[in-house]
């Protein structure tokens, strides 16, 4: 998958018990694009572990057939709405990469705002959508911007920003987005995630107290 489109992969991921209701998956769409996603089911524990099971399987059965990333949204919020117990809830962002047009089209549903590095510069890419599950016709906004050889996209959940530490303080965006700034900007995507992990978990000592799942994609130049 690397070799095929010239990307880089590094991820972590730590449960906040033995069964978790993070993942994320990587797939083939054509030979010029590449989609990402992560998903974070609301709490965590047997409840958020059979969640994700059965939403992986939903997305199987999709056949990788997600047209744009706010079309499959839409898609994957139709299977859930009704499906899921009142008050259970996905957060979820989905991005294509296209490597032939130097691309990124995003969207998300309720995720925390993944961090690009372009030129040493860092955006957070704020979506709109509510997350999946909740409302039966909810609205996904989908962005495109560029994504050059040297960029490094961070997704992550929700457990970076909202986790308390021993004082109870949270890094919020804002915090966490300073914290994950300067490596973030690296060219080593195992340093890059093993530098940002240490620096939360001084913040915050593991075990988390919810999911923490952390996926970087960098284009190779």
């Amino acid at each position: 998958f690397q070799k095929k489109y010239n990307l880089q992969i590094a991820h972590f991921f730590a449960p906040s018990s033995k069964l978790g209701g993070d993942f994320w998956q990587l797939f083939m769409i054509n030979a010029t694009k590449a989609a990402v996603y992560l998903c974070d089911f609301s709490g965590h524990g047997v409840a958020a572990a059979l969640n994700t099971v059965r939403l992986h399987t939903l997305i199987t059965q999709m056949n990788k057939g997600i047209g744009g990333p706010a079309a499959f949204l839409q898609k994957l919020n139709d299977q859930l709405y009704g499906l899921l117990p009142r008050g259970q809830f996905a957060t979820f962002f989905c991005a294509v990469i296209d490597v032939e047009k130097k691309t990124l089209t995003y969207s998300g549903a309720g995720a925390p705002a993944p961090f690009l590095c372009s030129n040493g510069k860092i955006d957070a890419l704020k979506t709109k959508g509510m997350p999946l599950g909740i409302i039966a016709r909810p609205v996904y906004d989908e962005v495109t911007v560029p994504f050059v050889p040297g960029d490094n996209l961070l997704m992550f959940s929700d457990a970076f920003t909202e986790s308390p530490n021993v004082e109870g303080e949270r890094l919020g965006d804002d915090g966490f987005e300073k914290m994950a700034a300067v490596p973030l900007c690296g060219d080593n995507p195992d340093q890059i995630v093993a530098q940002i992990m240490a620096d939360f978990f001084e913040f915050v000592p593991p075990p988390p107290p919810d999911d923490a799942t952390a996926v970087l994609v960098r284009f190779n130049k």
